[in-house]
């Protein structure tokens, strides 16, 4: 059943950044959300619902024969579950989280009639009220290209692992930039916000999944028209021995 005790909010309060994320995409909730989520697809409920399809369809692909079944789906940044509807559809279980109160007000009441999904408030750096090994996979997609600070990202990174079951799947997607001295300098001097936010080579969103404790499996990255490279990661939470 969709959660929508606000018990269920609890969370530590959050940094400055976390409050800044909060305030502009509580902001742009109430301007327009679907625009802020998706900007290609948000003419309509039926276009914005098909994208979210099409999106999950994408992530799903090359991991979808790794999962167990049943298994237990949580989104980081669902916005107003654009893509947990679909989820729904496929999985026993799927959890959505967002720093915004405004967005996760809307998808308490857009996914209303589903009954196996719940989402919660968080304070932007972590995945609480999220429960300790309790998820198979763990996506996120258009989240962390607008956060602005590396070390919150980061931060939702090593909460990830905290989350996922022992050989639970991350797939997730942050803005990408090459893999070069040129690149790393331009992107330090680069004015970050919530809207343009950090982005990682490579080389270095490699070493922060793996400082988290992750195993990488792959990495690939494309570069949609009119935007910033894509990089997306898939790593696993490894077994013990």
């Amino acid at each position: 059943m969709l959660d929508g005790s606000a018990q269920k909010d609890r969370q530590r309060p959050p940094s400055a950044v976390g409050e800044q994320m909060r305030r502009d995409w509580d902001e742009r909730a109430r301007v327009n959300a679907l625009y802020y989520i998706v900007t290609d697809a948000a003419e309509s409920d039926e276009q914005f619902e098909a994208s979210g399809e099409q999106s999950v369809g994408h992530i799903l692909a090359d991991i979808q024969h790794l999962l167990p079944t049943p298994t237990t789906v949580l989104e980081i940044g669902c916005g107003i579950g654009r893509m947990l509807r679909p989820l729904a559809r496929r999985f026993a279980s799927v959890y959505g989280v967002d720093v915004s109160g405004e967005m996760i007000d809307r998808a308490r009441e857009r996914l209303a009639d589903l009954g196996n999904v719940n989402v919660w408030l968080t304070d932007g750096g972590t995945l609480e009220p999220v429960e300790s090994s309790t998820v198979d996979l763990v996506i996120s997609y258009l989240v962390f290209q607008h956060i602005p600070d590396a070390s919150i990202a980061e931060a939702n990174i090593r909460d990830t692992f905290r989350v996922l079951k022992e050989g639970g799947l991350f797939k997730f997607q942050v803005a990408g930039h090459e893999d070069t001295e040129e690149a790393e300098f331009a992107e330090r001097e680069r004015t970050k916000d919530t809207w343009t936010g950090v982005s990682f080579s490579d080389s270095a969103i490699r070493r922060v999944v793996e400082r988290a404790g992750f195993t990488v499996r792959s990495t690939y990255s494309h570069k949609p028209p009119d935007s910033c490279i894509f990089l997306w990661v898939i790593a696993e939470k490894p077994r013990s021995r």
